[in-house]
């Protein structure tokens, strides 16, 4: 244990030796006592402090992953609006069924997307 001095106003020291005699214990005691209660809610302000972080981080990463979803649903339905009024365009242009321009397209579309992206 190691021993500190430390300077305390005079009217705190009193209180300290009240609480002391109060409880029928020695100022040593009671000061660790201060201390250990000091120490412990430090912990927990800090404890809280992290749960906050981790809250906020939580409820960012949610509506991201929200707006994230939206776009997705928005982008897929324009792509399927935009098949919807090609298709019938290349059919006509092709002479061949929509099933199998779809086809040759998407392997294309394979293809090109499986690439690595320097190549692109």
């Amino acid at each position: 244990m190691s021993q500190t001095p430390v300077k305390i106003d005079d009217h705190r020291h009193a209180k300290m030796k009240d609480i002391a005699a109060k409880k029928n214990r020695t100022i040593q005691d009671v000061y660790r006592e201060a201390i250990d209660n000091y120490l412990a809610n430090q912990n927990q302000e800090m404890m809280l402090a992290d749960s906050l972080v981790e809250r906020i981080l939580n409820e960012r990463l949610s509506k991201a992953e929200n707006r994230l979803a939206a776009m997705v649903g928005r982008t897929g339905m324009d792509v399927s609006i935009l098949l919807m009024a090609l298709m019938p365009m290349l059919e006509k242009a092709y002479g061949k069924p929509q099933k199998d321009i779809f086809n040759d397209v998407r392997q294309i579309a394979a293809q090109y997307y499986s690439r690595p992206l320097r190549d692109q």
